[in-house]
């Protein structure tokens, strides 16, 4: 019988051909493998790498945009340096960064608000530490020095765990003097800048639950009222550019903060920046006023808020301002400069006016109790900011020539009172005409002046305010506390109110008590002592003037109510019977 052979088609892999063909593939697969890790760490490290160069240009561009004496220019008042490569020998502190950064001798290195600081960021989970420095190598042959803008840009690496640096350089200077714009992106800082701002701190009363400020008043159902008393601002911001706002609003209340009535505002806003309209000039007035009441009720009462019913006001703004547009804060118009040269300015004004701004509180059984009235005064408060070039009364006038930034800002308060409803009980001595604490014929004025021809600051106040003292009224003159406190004399002076129980007509009993806190003002100039020329005196830092009267009169009031079936509710008052703020500043051109 004839032997026959299997079909070679039929004949399968021997294990030594499966073996090596497994071999072959594995080694195939791990040089696959150890190519895509490397090509991945190698895309995340020149991520990484991108991400740490485009903060280093960044930051440069910051800098490189910002005014050239703020970024090459010493500030005392920024000593901290938290970069690294920096040494500090005999006083000089010296930017001296490794050779595989820089080669190079070390340079001096200017210390201010943005040289010699390290700021981390963090992008993408990795932690960047930005480093920036401004130094002064060798003065050119002309004799003009130059700055060197480094930044260094430090992190580790998350696929390969060590320290990775990237830096960055660029020159920046002005070599025709300080105008030049030839490295420099605008000659700002070769300009004299002001900051005005005059106006009132906010005025008015708070009702809320004395458990507090996320808390139903008692008895009631919402947590707040507020009623807000007029206000007037004006400022003035220059610099190559100027800017300018002024605004008046008219007295509003609110109800948690979010239903509101009154507060119509009128605003003014100019803008000299190149891609604006030229020359502008914006004149508005407020709104015609409506007023109605907002009310907290409950099984405790009613409280209720209204404004005052026929507020008017108006803010003018200009470029190049006449007086019809810069009204000083006596209400007369400032003249800001030669005509056709006119200076900018802002002003407003604001006129309490018709019925007066109350809270009241009405019991269960209907009686109402008036417990706080603010009058409608007889004269508008007024704001003014303005760059003057002439002499105006009383303003910028201390000589010449006259280039100044004048701030000012004039109010008066009509009669207020708290807790003077009609009375049927009370303490000996308790009158519904002056109630718990009262005040009368506030009026104050602010003045706040920096550059040539710049008066000193000045501030007055008078006015009469009387206090309950448990047996009578203290009386305060007003006039007594226009003076900062100095030595001895406190920053302020307070009064408590005891515990007293006031009956008003109906038979609802409340009980008050509290404080009424007067406040000195503030007012202080940088630098302190001066030679009379601002060339000198506002060339490396800028002078400044403050005047801050705010919170002139506040109290702080606790009220408990009572009828017939026991305690109805209670609530907390505190009372801003608000305060004038000047602040003026000027730093003298950088070639002055």
């Amino acid at each position: 019988m004839e032997s026959q052979e299997r079909p070679r088609d039929d004949a399968g892999f021997t294990l030594v051909e499966v073996i090596i063909a497994m071999v072959i593939t594995v080694v195939v697969m791990m040089t696959l493998a150890v190519t895509v890790v490397g090509a991945l760490t190698t895309v995340a490290q020149a991520r990484q790498r991108q991400t740490a160069t485009a903060l280093a240009t960044q930051e440069l561009e910051r800098l490189r945009a910002q005014p050239y004496d703020r970024v090459t220019q010493q500030d005392p008042a920024y000593p901290a340096v938290t970069a690294a490569y920096v040494t500090t020998t005999a006083g000089v502190v010296t930017f001296a960064p490794p050779a595989r950064l820089l080669s190079g001798p070390g340079e001096p290195l200017v210390v201010n608000a943005v040289s010699g600081k390290a700021v981390n960021q963090v992008v993408d989970g990795i932690t960047y530490t930005v480093q920036t420095y401004v130094t002064r190598p060798a003065p050119t042959a002309s004799g003009s020095q130059p700055f060197n803008l480094t930044v260094v840009v430090k992190w580790t690496s998350t696929v390969r765990p060590d320290g990775r640096e990237v830096v960055q350089r660029s020159t920046t200077f002005s070599p025709a003097g300080c105008l030049s714009t030839a490295t420099s992106p605008f000659a700002a800082p070769c300009q004299s800048y002001y900051t005005i701002r005059a106006g009132e701190s906010l005025a008015g009363l708070t009702v809320s639950s004395d458990a507090g400020p996320d808390q139903l008043i008692a008895g009631m159902d919402a947590p707040q009222l507020r009623l807000d008393l007029t206000r007037s601002s004006a400022s003035i911001l220059a610099e190559q550019t100027v800017s300018g706002t002024s605004a008046a609003e008219t007295s509003g209340a609110s109800k948690a903060s979010a239903t509101t009535t009154g507060g119509e505002a009128a605003g003014a806003a100019v803008d000299s920046d190149p891609s604006s309209t030229p020359q502008q000039s914006v004149s508005t007035a407020t709104a015609g006023k409506t007023a109605s009441t907002l009310a907290a009720s409950g099984p405790g009462g009613v409280l209720a808020v209204r404004p005052s019913t026929a507020d008017s006001g108006g803010a003018r703004a200009a470029v190049a301002a006449p007086s019809s547009i810069c009204t000083g804060a006596a209400g007369s118009g400032l003249v800001t400069g030669a005509a056709g040269a006119e200076r900018p300015c802002a002003s407003s004004n604001i006129q309490a006016s018709g019925g007066a701004s109350v809270l009241t509180y009405t019991s269960p059984s209907g009686t109402a109790v008036e417990l706080a009235s603010f009058a409608a005064a007889g004269t508008s408060s007024r704001s003014v900011a303005g760059i003057l070039g002439s002499a105006n009364s009383g303003v910028c006038a201390s000589g010449s020539p006259v280039n100044c930034g004048h701030a000012g800002t004039a109010r008066t308060l009509g009669a207020s009172i708290v807790g003077g409803a009609a009375v049927s009980a009370a303490p000996a001595g308790f009158t519904a005409s002056r109630g718990l604490f009262s005040l009368s014929g506030l009026t104050e004025s602010a003045r706040a002046e920096e550059g040539p021809s710049a008066q000193t600051p000045s501030y007055t106040r008078a006015g009469t305010l009387w206090v309950w003292d448990g047996t009578g009224y203290q009386t305060v003159n007003l006039a007594t506390f226009a003076t900062p406190a100095t030595g001895v004399t406190p920053v302020a002076q307070s009064w408590q109110i005891p515990p007293t129980a006031v009956t008003y007509a109906g038979g609802v009993t409340l009980t008050y008590e509290g404080t009424v806190t007067v406040q000195r003002p503030r007012v202080e100039r940088f630098p302190v002592v001066r030679t009379g020329n601002v060339a000198v005196d506002c060339k490396a830092d800028a002078c400044t003037t403050s005047v801050d009267a705010s919170a002139a009169v506040t109290a702080n009031v606790t009220v408990v109510v009572t009828g017939a079936t026991g305690e109805l509710t209670r609530f907390a008052l505190a009372a801003n019977l608000g305060g004038l703020t000047a602040d003026s500043s000027f730093k003298a051109a950088a070639n002055a």
